[in-house]
């Protein structure tokens, strides 16, 4: 007598639904696609990630049942899953931008179509936690949309006509896997519970593969008993030493010692392509000292307006440093857009709220004052990712020029300039950028007086 695994109920001559043992497969690629989606936590500054990765689970994971219950072809299911994908991405990924707050709209189509290709290279060139652009949004939600998709196909058609093996199970594995491994390269050099993540994605892993693996059709009860006896004293084994594994080598590895690629890639933004701070400072004292820059409100006695800070110096001109690809010295620029990334040395002084209007004022560098800790303009057009912010040095800089009429308000730390008898309180850098086209002058002079 052979014995036949029945991985499908027909309820119909066109409905298929998946049997008990698939939907428990579905539901464990399911729960270590959401252990992998853990890790996106670090790059994002809100919980709005958790519901767009989840959300395109959902979405991917009950295109790829329903596809298969229907029996849909691969182009059908292709056409249903991007459908879908646009039609539950809107107020998934992007509600604040969705007609009515879960219809699509232009902004929400447009900013799924961009996200799902140019989401990942932000997310690895932009400060953490990553707030703008608004399409930033669509990363976790793509990404887990193709991992339900992929995991649930696998599930309904492959298991369903298959023998249950070890390599079909790794295969299932790989979407899931894929993500974590995603979330871990995207993010930063300090991840969410990384050890215990790790040893539950290898401990449900390990354990579901060795429930797949099927007893043998003619066993006898007693060997049949022997044999599930030895799966389990194995699987056993195998999750303690996962279990004391993983743990040492997550408590060994430090964070410095974690590759991730946002260490590795220098932002896209040349700050050569714009002229000097200096630049127009004479044309500001001579022909427009009388007009109307900008309007601040807020300001209390002994603020100071800053546009720029000049960082830089060859012995002739003072400038705005542009770091080398990999250097970290005087900071790097990244997307602005609400919660502005907290500099280095910290921040210290008193909390304010300065309203900024502008009048005449025309130029890529943005007005502030103290130490910027948000930033949110009243009449930004939505998806606009024009403006940088150097931690670091504090500067703002507006791509598309800041105009007249615009309008912003900045929260800051007011600076609190040190006295003789506090400097051990003073936060100062703990590098400076590296000279360069120092005049032979300056060095020989330098090499004088340090003796």
């Amino acid at each position: 007598m052979t014995h036949t695994t029945v991985n499908a109920v027909r309820t119909s001559r066109r409905l298929v639904l998946p049997s008990w043992r698939i939907w428990i497969d579905i539901a464990v690629l399911t729960v270590l696609s959401t252990i992998g989606l853990l890790g996106f936590a670090v790059s994002f500054s809100s919980g709005l990630y958790l519901l767009a990765g989840v959300g395109g689970l959902v979405v991917g994971t009950a295109v790829g049942i329903a596809a298969a219950s229907v029996r849909l072809g691969p182009l059908l299911t292709a056409l249903v899953a991007v459908a879908a994908y646009f039609v539950f991405g809107s107020p998934l990924a992007m509600p604040a931008f969705a007609t009515l707050g879960f219809l699509p709209s232009i902004s929400t189509l447009s900013g799924l179509a961009v996200g799902a290709v140019f989401g990942w290279s932000d997310i690895v060139t932009l400060n953490t936690p990553v707030v703008a652009p608004d399409y930033i949004g669509v990363l976790p939600f793509v990404a887990t949309w193709v991992v339900g998709l992929v995991s649930s196909t696998i599930a309904t058609r492959w298991f369903s006509t298959h023998r249950r093996t070890p390599l079909s199970s790794l295969l299932a594995l790989l979407a899931p896997a894929t993500l974590y491994v995603a979330s871990v390269l995207t993010g930063t050099n300090s991840p969410v519970q990384a050890p215990l993540r790790g040893v539950a994605f290898a401990v449900i892993s390990l354990v579901w593969m060795a429930w797949r693996v099927p007893e043998t059709a003619n066993a006898t009860m007693g060997s049949t008993t022997g044999a599930l006896r030895r799966k389990l004293t194995g699987v056993g084994m195998i999750v303690a030493v996962a279990v004391i594994g993983g743990t040492l080598v997550g408590v060994a590895i430090v964070p410095n010692d974690r590759f991730v690629l946002r260490d590795k890639i220098t932002p896209p933004f040349e700050l050569e392509n714009y002229a000097s701070p200096l630049a127009g400072f004479r044309a500001y004292t001579k022909n427009t000292s009388t007009d109307s820059l900008f309007t601040v409100t807020g300001l209390s006695q002994g603020d100071q307006i800053q546009v720029a800070t000049m960082d830089s110096y060859n012995g002739q001109v003072w400038n705005v440093s542009s770091p080398a690809p990999g250097s970290r010295e005087s900071g790097t620029f990244g997307v602005a857009s609400g919660r502005l990334a907290q500099p280095s040395t910290g921040r210290s002084g008193t909390p304010a709220t300065l309203g900024i209007v502008v009048d005449k004022y025309h130029d890529f560098w943005i007005p502030t004052s103290g130490s910027a800790t948000s930033v949110n303009f009243t009449a930004q057009a939505p998806g606009s990712s024009t403006v940088r912010y150097n931690p670091e040095t504090g500067i703002l800089i507006d791509t598309a020029r800041v105009h007249s009429g615009q309008k912003y308000t900045l929260t800051i730390d007011r600076y609190v300039a040190p006295t003789p008898a506090t400097p051990e309180k003073t936060a100062i850098a703990s590098q400076v950028p590296t000279p360069t086209d120092l005049p032979p002058l300056i060095g020989a002079a330098a090499a004088k007086f340090a003796g």
